[in-house]
């Protein structure tokens, strides 16, 4: 059976807002406040919608091997 033209709809639209968020946290790199900002939503919102989706911020935080390594008197290692 096919999907009505209503569930095509449904899941076009979820799939543009999951791709959205997902855009939103790269350009961020995973801050979840200016993605809220950036989508122009509720930081609670993006949270549900986040959880709802199974989307972690930290994937889009830059990684700890590409950041440098500073000593405790600031210089770098």
């Amino acid at each position: 059976m096919h999907p009505s033209l209503k569930e095509i709809g449904d899941q076009a639209a979820a799939e543009a807002e999951r791709q959205a968020i997902r855009v939103a946290l790269q350009v961020t790199q995973g801050n979840k406040n200016a993605a809220a900002r950036l989508l122009r939503v509720d930081y609670k919102t993006l949270h549900l919608k986040m959880k709802h989706y199974a989307i972690e911020a930290r994937e889009f935080r830059p990684s700890r091997d590409l950041r440098p390594n500073i000593s405790t008197t600031g210089t770098a290692l």
